[in-house]
């Protein structure tokens, strides 16, 4: 099970919409990296559709393979905690996440450690 990429075949006569379904969370859309047939995708190519699709607005053809990946952030936390701060749900999960995405990851094999 991959646990923050997914792997597209195009086929306009079953998605005439060239939308795609991003089957993983992510914190930011920046946090998503897409390729067409393993080149990067410039990120005026696609844009998010919903928070959970993705779509073309660049040119792909029948059988380019799509692929969705999450980079989850790791130069900056998602939350910088300082002294006397008031800890809110919403700051934790943010945190959570980019640590619970980075292991994710990491278990992929897609980051060294």
């Amino acid at each position: 099970m991959a646990y923050s990429h997914e792997t597209y075949t195009y086929d306009s006569g079953s998605n005439p919409n060239a939308r795609f379904t991003i089957p993983f969370g992510y914190i930011t859309q920046t946090d998503l990296t897409v390729y067409i047939n393993d080149v990067l995708s410039a990120t005026t190519d696609w844009e998010l559709y919903d928070a959970s699709t993705l779509e073309f607005t660049g040119t792909i053809v029948d059988t380019d393979e799509i692929k969705i990946l999450r980079v989850t952030d790791l130069t900056t936390r998602a939350v910088d905690w300082t002294s006397g701060s008031l800890v809110t749900e919403q700051d934790l999960d943010q945190s959570d996440k980019q640590f619970f995405y980075t292991l994710q990851e990491i278990i992929e094999g897609r980051i060294v450690v």
